[in-house]
């Protein structure tokens, strides 16, 4: 199957984003917000109970023990972690093809609980094996299987290795774009930092001034969430976009004259006389080409 390279710029992909979102963006919030709820709270809980206190009778005698959390904290992360991505993402579809929904799609993953939680496993494991290797082909490894939970979201009957082969396919030659789309957030992403690192300053301020550090802490808390709860929904429609442009499901200004849009995606003109009648009417349109068709 033909690889499409996006050469769509970066702030094009962000512009689609942020047309998608308008108007809907109180309930891409509450999303973003119910699945950091879901995946930091309880890890946070978790954390933050250094120990708990376990029961045994050990020889007639009755012992307390300490036990530590990070087992439960890294059980539960391993558990929820797929079904959760997959939720988000399928909530992020709902957002960008602008169908109807809710926020309870953020939970939907759950549904087909074996898939994303198999999907999750095997791509961590693959990336991992990459790392061995050194940082960067780990780097390299995140980025080709990127894409995987987008592909089972987006075809819910493609199992999981099919699911990362097709990510591969898809992210090949265009690696480089998607870390690009990343980078162009640090600015958002820093924002949030100083927002926190700037509450967090305001908490101890309070801290030593009252006796209310649990509800300061959890308000400064809430005001951060809720900044980057922003950002995080922004990344990932605009990531979102990339996936239907990548894949041919939604076009820019214009598309490579090796293809054309068909029902919704792209497939190849094989006769070269419709090549170069194509791609002499986009010429005389003057449109710009943002797409280049990669052999494999």
């Amino acid at each position: 199957m033909n690889n499409i390279v996006l050469k769509v710029p970066v702030r094009e992909i962000r512009k689609m984003a942020r047309e998608s979102l308008t108007g809907r963006w109180k309930i891409a919030i509450l999303g973003a917000l119910l699945y950091l709820a879901l995946i930091l709270v309880p890890t946070t809980l978790f954390a933050n109970w250094s120990w708990a206190r376990l029961i045994s009778i050990d020889l007639g005698m009755i012992t307390a023990r300490k036990v530590s959390t990070d087992l439960f904290k890294n059980l539960y992360t391993l558990v929820v972690t797929g079904p959760m991505t997959l939720g988000f993402v399928n909530f992020s579809f709902e957002l960008f093809r602008k169908r109807e929904g809710g926020v309870g799609t953020v939970l939907s993953g759950f549904s087909c609980f074996f898939k994303p939680f198999g999907l999750f496993m095997v791509m961590n494991l693959f990336i991992f094996l990459w790392s061995l290797l050194l940082i960067i082909p780990g780097i390299i490894a995140m980025y080709r299987y990127s894409m995987a939970f987008l592909v089972m979201a987006d075809k819910p009957d493609t199992g999981v290795f099919e699911a990362l082969r097709e990510s591969k396919r898809i992210m090949k030659g265009n690696k480089f774009k998607l870390f690009r789309l990343q980078f162009s957030f640090m600015g958002w992403i820093l924002l949030t930092c100083s927002v926190y690192f700037a509450l967090l300053f305001f908490v101890a301020l309070i801290a030593g001034l009252s006796n209310s550090q649990g509800v300061t802490a959890l308000f400064a808390m809430s005001l951060t969430a809720l900044v980057y709860a922003n950002i995080l929904i922004y990344v990932q429609v605009a990531i979102t976009a990339f996936y239907e442009l990548a894949c041919g499901n939604r076009k820019h200004d214009a598309i490579d004259a090796d293809f054309t849009v068909k029902g919704g995606s792209i497939s190849s003109v094989e006769s070269a006389e419709e090549k170069k009648k194509i791609s002499g009417k986009d010429s005389a349109e003057g449109l710009h080409n943002p797409f280049e068709e990669k052999k494999e």
